[in-house]
């Protein structure tokens, strides 16, 4: 059946029998991480599919088998590849998702080995089935960590600073130490000084879970686009704590081990932001209420539903076994990350209540944070490959809308749509901030931003934050998501470093969620359902601008391949290959 708008339907009667069935099914509770919208519960047919399934149990596979190399002396036979196999689908069969979360959970650890760490080589140690990131091998460098807020897993987060806080007192001192041939003053009058700031992290309450008591800063961290030469981003000081009459130092590179052990409380402030709010609050969560006002209130055939539904696949699955499983007490994220599991649930919940679908599209938000100028900041590998993909959704979107709104005044006749927008930011379903004209969608050009942010969001926006932990975040002296000392003036020494990293049993578990979390690839962006007898869009004349869409994301994978062979760092995560449809892991 061909899409048509309701205005156009010649029988309407099974189109809102379809709605109210549908509103029965697909029901909002507020309760659980209040005050995010979120389902009540997951209807069996929004389950993972068996192919997603089988996907996981690969990587269970392997990862019972890193466990088993990395503890040799349990030997319970339950690394078999049977034995696994078994373990998954039981517990995928009586707990759907969350099931197999806590399977993962489990498994790693059962390969926990527990104790301080005797050298940096023990954490490469948790590496056997899984290959050990290239990153471990220059992760001290000044380049690496500056290259990790453009294409790190929180590529977000770094702010153009026009004027540093009263609170952070750089010197021009400080600024030359690691910049000699430039001048503090020079680089904030021409805008290239950028900010990391964490202050969101002030005063969390930090746990102790499995059995050591966690630290966390929440720190400052100055970097610079040198105004010649290569121009790559450089660090230039980080300031421990911010709290008005706080002693903390201004540390710089010339500080050994004291700018060492800086970073690495940098890193681990950024990983605690990075899953609670880039990832879980930013990404995963705003999307449920869109799974369900998307249900609940444009039928089946409405060209907004089509487009809209591959994009939103397995969402409520993957949100609800995070909310019941990795974000429990005694969970996943309570073994690794610092906060108490009570404080990141609040941290994740404010930044999805807070989330503005107008201020989320890429370029809205790039220009927000001030890094949106390629003159002033050209190597930022998130923003750059970012916008391809970003242009190419865009021009899709578009297409698709002008086949069934040939006027802004049909998207405003259209009751169905103009339901869902009004369902979307009601306090008492979606809760969604920042959406709609006056409360509707009024004209077509709107309607197509709001609908590129969407299917951004789901699909290259979670790519670019999910996909790196595997890559960047399994190596816990680079990205350690809890600190095991707390934060003290210098000098340090390398048994400092060993001592605030994670204990090997955390950091293992760190390796198996890392892993699993960031390996699984389901579905590929603009890879709609076609078979011989079947093509997922059932108007003939979306073929064409399908296949201009794909056509495009072709020619990007060249784009960003060429980009990954030049002189920056390879940046694979915005590879469209590489893009799943939709925040289905």
């Amino acid at each position: 059946m061909d899409p048509v708008l309701p205005q156009h339907e010649t029988d309407p009667t099974e189109r809102l029998t379809q709605l109210a069935e549908a509103a029965e099914i697909y029901r909002y509770e507020h309760e659980s991480l209040a005050p995010v919208a979120l389902a009540a519960e997951v209807p069996e047919h929004e389950e993972a599919s068996l192919g997603y399934r089988l996907l996981v149990a690969q990587r269970m596979i392997t990862l019972a088998h890193n466990s088993k190399e990395v503890d040799q002396g349990h030997e319970d036979g339950r690394g078999s590849t049977a034995a696994v196999l078994l373990e998954l689908f039981r517990a995928g069969k009586e707990g759907g998702m969350e099931g197999v979360h806590a399977e993962v959970t489990r498994l790693a650890r059962r390969g926990m080995s527990g104790g301080r760490p005797e050298s940096l080589a023990d954490y490469a140690e948790l590496f056997q089935e899984l290959e050990l990131p290239a990153i471990a091998g220059h992760y001290r460098e000044d380049a690496t960590f500056a290259e990790q807020r453009v294409s790190g897993a929180n590529p977000v987060w770094l702010r153009r600073a026009s004027e540093l806080p009263d609170h952070f007192p750089v010197s021009e001192e400080d600024f030359q130490a690691s910049q000699p041939d430039d001048s503090l003053a020079a680089a904030q009058a021409e805008g290239r000084l950028y900010l990391a700031d964490y202050a969101v992290l002030d005063g969390l309450e930090c746990g102790d879970y499995p059995a050591a008591q966690k630290y966390l800063s929440a720190p400052l961290a100055l970097f610079v686009v040198p105004a010649r030469g290569a121009r790559d981003l450089q660090p230039v000081a980080i300031q421990l704590e911010q709290r008005p009459g706080s002693s903390s130092p201004i540390v710089t590179p010339r500080d050994g081990w004291s700018w060492l052990d800086a970073k690495t409380r940098v890193q681990s402030a950024d990983g605690n932001c990075h899953q609670a709010i880039s990832h879980l609050g930013r990404t995963h969560l705003p999307l449920d209420a869109v799974v369900l006002a998307t249900h609940r209130n444009l039928a089946r055939n409405h060209p907004i539903f089509v487009l809209l539904s591959p994009h939103l696949e397995g969402t409520l699955s993957i949100n609800e076994s995070a909310n019941t499983s990795l974000l429990a007490p005694e969970g996943g994220v309570d073994v690794v990350l610092a906060g108490t599991i009570e404080a990141t649930r609040a941290v994740a919940a404010r930044a999805a209540s807070e989330w503005s679908l107008d201020d989320a599209g890429l370029p809205r938000d790039l220009e927000l944070r001030g890094v949106d100028d390629a003159e002033v900041f050209p190597n930022y590998p998130y923003r750059d490959d970012g916008l391809l993909i970003w242009g190419a959704i865009q021009d899709w979107v578009r297409n698709y809308l002008t086949l069934y709104y040939p006027s802004d005044s049909e998207v405003q006749q259209d009751r169905e749509l103009q339901a869902w927008v009004a369902e979307l930011i009601s306090p008492d379903y979606g809760r969604l901030r920042g959406l709609g004209q006056s409360g509707r969608i009024r004209t077509r050009d709107y309607l197509g931003q709001v609908l590129t942010t969407l299917i951004f969001t789901a699909s290259a926006g979670h790519a670019a934050v999910n996909f790196p932990q595997c890559t960047a975040m399994t190596y816990v002296p680079n990205w350690p998501l809890a600190s095991f000392t707390p934060a003290r003036p210098g000098p340090h020494s390398e048994q400092d470093l060993l001592d605030l990293l994670p204990p090997l049993d955390v950091a293992h578990m760190q390796v198996s969620l890392g892993y699993l979390l960031g390996s699984i690839y389901y579905t590929q962006l603009g890879q709609y359902p076609k078979t011989l007898i079947f093509d997922y869009f059932s108007d003939r004349r979306v073929r064409e601008h399908e296949d201009r869409f794909n056509e495009r994301l072709a020619e990007i994978e060249v784009e960003i391949g060429v980009r990954n062979r030049a002189r920056r760092a390879p940046y694979p995560h915005l590879l469209p290959s590489r893009i799943p449809q939709s925040t289905n892991l």
